[in-house]
């Protein structure tokens, strides 16, 4: 065999493994339902540094009109977090049949084939760091503060107040800005001024006006993607790169469209300040609470009005 014929035979298989790794190569596009209201969504902007690709959408069309305009550019993957586009997403998923698309969504039934139904489960986790807030001051007086209440934020909450209120029976005070019609700054300084010992602040870019804003006063608080210390006293964040890897994976195989996957608290970060008025039982009270979710060992019910109104440890 000639030495051309061999070097033609080589581009060949080598023309095809690239056609063949590059099929693998996913067009993963991130599309947010509401850019208005939740570019201010911390695990959201998560969402979109894991993805790579982001559409940014037209903030005066509808979510609908600037979905047509993403799938003209034939995407392989749309990823919406947003289960507020859940209508929409089910509808180009059946139009476009050889587009993968991926919906934040905890309920929907019947699954298309081609969709895959994420569940980055905030509630869990959520509910931990609520438990460590109540344990922390002893009486439960913590509040949450957000800007818009969407799906995502909404669920954060309600899983924060949740674990409070185990943690001793108290209640949880939770603020929306776009609700109460004012600034976070405000929202926080209302808390303080109620009697609010740690604040929650569910927010990105407010975070740190809200941390300006009480600089003269004791109050604790607790963030997404922050650094701790002695006034952020615990800060967590979803794994976005493990959770993106193993979607992208899945996605690849094929093996998850018409399903549900979900990421709980093993997919989460959580980080506690090394302040020494965190103390050794509020430490060990909080590894003692996680490790009994990841375990399975600890009832947490959506809703108190479930028929299941006692958090308890299962037999």
């Amino acid at each position: 065999m000639s030495k051309k014929i061999i070097c033609m035979f080589l581009i060949i298989i080598a023309c095809f493994a690239f056609c063949s790794c590059k099929k693998q190569d996913y067009t993963v596009t991130y599309i947010d339902s509401d850019p208005a209201s939740s570019a201010d969504c911390p695990f959201q902007r998560r969402y979109t540094e894991a993805a790579g690709t982001v559409y940014k959408s037209d903030k005066n069309k509808n979510f609908s009109d600037n979905l047509d305009n993403l799938l003209k550019k034939k995407p392989e993957t749309v990823i919406c977090l947003n289960g507020d586009a859940k209508a929409d997403m089910l509808s180009a998923s059946r139009m476009n049949g050889d587009i993968t698309f991926v919906l934040q969504d905890i309920k929907l039934n019947g699954i298309p084939s081609n969709m895959i139904c994420v569940n980055v489960d905030c509630f869990t986790t959520s509910f931990v760091v609520g438990n460590f807030a109540g344990y922390f001051t002893g009486t439960a007086h913590v509040s949450f503060i957000a800007q818009t209440r969407n799906s995502v934020a909404s669920r954060v909450c309600d899983g924060f107040a949740a674990g409070a209120e185990f943690a001793s029976q108290g209640t949880c005070d939770t603020y929306f800005a776009d609700e109460e019609e004012k600034s976070l700054e405000d929202l926080a300084k209302k808390a303080a001024e109620d009697g609010s010992d740690v604040i929650f602040v569910y927010s990105a870019d407010g975070f740190d006006k809200v941390r300006t804003a009480l600089a003269d006063t004791d109050v604790k608080l607790i963030g997404v993607d922050r650094e701790v210390d002695d006034t952020v006293i615990c800060s967590f964040g979803a794994d976005m790169e493990k959770i993106y890897t193993d979607l992208i994976n899945k996605i690849n195989d094929g093996s998850s469209g018409g399903t549900r996957l979900n990421y709980g608290l093993s997919f989460f970060d959580i980080k506690i300040s090394d302040s020494p008025e965190v103390n050794d039982s509020v430490r060990t009270n909080f590894e003692e609470l996680k490790k009994d979710v990841m375990e399975g060992n600890l009832f947490i019910p959506e809703k108190k009005d479930d028929g299941n109104s006692d958090f308890s440890v299962l037999d």
